[in-house]
């Protein structure tokens, strides 16, 4: 991945509980750094069936760089994958994103 500057390793898995919906994003600091004005965003959703993704492998500087895009209507929260492994996840809280977006 080029944001991170180098090969990012990874592999398959599935966040249970949680559905992709697409939203539009505003905030003018994500569009800069994204270029892109809609972005994939898991919601919980108990009665899903999960979201296919890759775990990607960061360093801890390469975690809190995501972290540092700050957008406020994300919550950061520490899920467990189908295959047992834990992973933090950004998730939209539906009403933060009502206040800002």
């Amino acid at each position: 991945m080029e944001w991170f500057g180098r090969e990012i390793e990874g592999v398959g898995d599935r966040i249970c509980g949680y559905r992709m919906e697409m939203i539009e994003i505003r905030d003018k600091k994500m569009l800069m750094e994204s270029g892109e004005s809609y972005h994939a965003i898991l919601v919980a959703d108990p009665a899903g069936l999960g979201v296919p993704g890759i775990v990607l492998d960061l360093t801890p500087e390469e975690h809190q760089k995501v972290s540092a895009l700050g957008l406020d209507w994300w919550d950061q929260v520490e899920v467990k994958l189908e295959s047992g492994l834990k992973a933090t996840i950004h998730v939209m809280n539906p009403k933060k994103v009502a206040e800002t977006v």
